[in-house]
C-alpha cells in the first residue's frame, strides 16, 4: 500500500534528519525539493531547519547561511548554524547566528555558551575580555611558577623560532585550556567547578597546570577530551 507523504510524515519518519546525520546532502535536497514538487506540500520551518543542519554539518557554512532568510527570527533555525559554526571555529558566522539569537532570546545559555566555544582557541585574541583572561593567566603563571606544584613542561613540540625557556613557557600559556580555565576562574563565584571540553587530546603540561590550578585555587576542574566513535561525524 502507497501512503502519499504529508508533513508530518516527512517529519517523523526522520528522513531529511538521517540525510543530514548521514552526510547525504544531494540526495536531502533532492526529497526537499519533491515536497512541493511531487507531493504538494510546503516546507515549513522545520525542514527549514532540517536543510540548514544537513549543510551545517558538513561544513557548508556559507551555504547554510545563504539558505536562512535574511528577516528569519526563528530562534531554532540560527541556533542550528550557531552550532555548525562551533564545530567548525567559524567566528564570522557564529558570530551572526549569535547576534541573532540573543535578538529574540536574550537570556538563551545555550547560545554564550557555544559563542564562547568558538572564540576559544590556541592564541586567540578576539575574546571582548581577552584583557581580562591574559591578566589572570600572568597571575595564574606567577601563582604555578611559585607553588612549585607545577613545572612547565618545554619539551612538547615548538616553533623552530622559540628557543629561550622564558619563551616557550609564555606559548604554553596560550593553549585554549589555559585560556578557558582563567576565563572560568574570572567569570564564576571563587570556588565554583570549572568544566573544560577540548576537541583535542589535552596536552601533558595542560593537564598538570590543571591539577596545579585546583590546587592553588581550591577548585574542582574537570578537563574531558573530545576523542568519539563517531567518526568525526555529528
Amino acid at each position: 500500500m502507497r501512503i502519499a507523504p504529508n508533513d508530518t510524515t516527512f517529519v517523523v519518519s526522520a528522513v531529511l534528519n538521517a540525510c543530514s546525520h548521514s552526510g547525504l546532502i544531494k540526495e536531502g535536497f533532492q526529497i526537499y525539493e519533491s515536497m512541493q514538487t511531487n507531493h504538494d506540500i510546503e516546507p515549513d520551518i522545520k525542514h527549514k531547519t532540517c536543510i540548514i543542519d544537513m549543510l551545517g554539518r558538513a561544513g557548508f557554512l556559507e551555504e547554510a547561511h545563504f539558505f536562512i532568510d535574511s528577516d528569519e527570527t526563528d530562534t531554532i533555525i540560527w541556533m542550528t548554524l550557531l552550532g555548525a559554526s562551533r564545530k567548525y571555529n567559524n567566528i564570522e558566522f557564529g558570530e551572526v547566528a549569535f547576534e541573532r539569537v540573543i535578538s529574540q532570546s536574550p537570556s538563551n545559555a545555550a547560545a554564550y555558551i557555544l559563542i564562547w566555544v568558538i572564540t576559544f582557541v590556541s592564541e586567540d585574541d578576539k575574546h571582548k575580555e581577552i584583557n581580562l583572561i591574559r591578566a589572570e593567566l600572568d597571575t595564574l603563571r606567577l601563582e604555578l611558577l611559585e607553588s612549585k606544584l607545577y613545572h612547565p613542561d618545554t619539551s612538547l613540540g615548538m616553533k623552530k623560532d622559540i628557543t629561550t625557556e622564558e619563551e616557550k613557557e609564555k606559548v604554553l600559556f596560550q593553549h585554549c585550556e589555559k585560556l578557558a580555565i582563567a576565563y572560568g576562574l574570572i567569570s564564576l563565584p571563587k570556588g565554583s567547578t570549572l568544566c573544560i571540553t577540548a576537541n583535542l587530546r589535552v596536552c601533558g603540561d595542560c593537564h598538570q597546570a590543571a591539577k596545579a590550578i585546583s590546587k592553588i585555587r581550591e577548585c574542582d576542574i574537570i578537563v574531558r577530551d573530545g576523542n568519539c566513535s563517531c567518526g568525526e561525524y555529528w
